[in-house]
């Protein structure tokens, strides 16, 4: 799902992808397999775009600070 991200910049893709991420993030499995995947970086690296969809930017600023509290 992270190498979606990575290449895809259509919002709709972008949008669905973070919001898989953050159904995963309460599993405390999945969190570890986040950490394995650096996904906190690909966040920071997503929130360095413009987005025009505000639920994008929600998402993202969500998944920013519980991976920031819990890595």
């Amino acid at each position: 799902m992270t190498k979606i991200l990575d290449f895809f910049n259509k919002e709709k893709i972008v949008r669905i992808v973070l919001m898989f991420l953050d159904g995963l993030k309460t599993d405390p499995d999945c969190l570890e397999q986040m950490s394995d995947i650096n996904a906190l970086n690909l966040v920071i690296k997503l929130q360095n775009r413009n987005w025009v969809d505000k639920e994008i930017i929600t998402l993202l600023e969500g998944l920013w600070t519980y991976f920031d509290e819990n890595y």
